[in-house]
């Protein structure tokens, strides 16, 4: 009945010029809270909100915040790329490493 009573007075439209027209805070109780500052799944987040309305955020620049960005993507790439090179070079040093104490052994062996 709270959430019927909310969404009575909150309107999300499309102006004839093409502007999104949406409630960017709303009442949690005693305090108006922003609605971009809610968890990413939450109903009354604005993506989340905007799509209740049929509308589609993405077309008017609003992101998924459950989808990360392409900066993120290759941040992420790049980070990953960095450890691959990293775990790649201890693996090397300790191979290297044993081979060399081998050897060594080995020409012990052999004197």
């Amino acid at each position: 009945m709270e959430t019927l009573k909310r969404n009575q007075f909150s309107k999300v439209y499309v102006d004839i010029n093409g502007v999104l027209h949406y409630d960017a805070f709303l009442l949690k109780g005693d305090f108006v809270v922003r609605r971009d500052d809610l968890a990413k799944n939450h109903p009354e987040q604005t993506y989340n909100y905007i799509k209740s309305f049929g509308i589609s955020p993405e077309f008017f620049g609003i992101a998924n915040p459950n989808e990360r960005s392409i900066s993120e993507l290759i941040a992420e790439n790049s980070r990953l790329k960095r450890r691959i090179q990293e775990l790649t070079e201890v693996r090397l040093t300790k191979i290297n490493e044993s081979f060399n104490k081998e050897v060594e052994m080995a020409l012990q062996e052999l004197y």
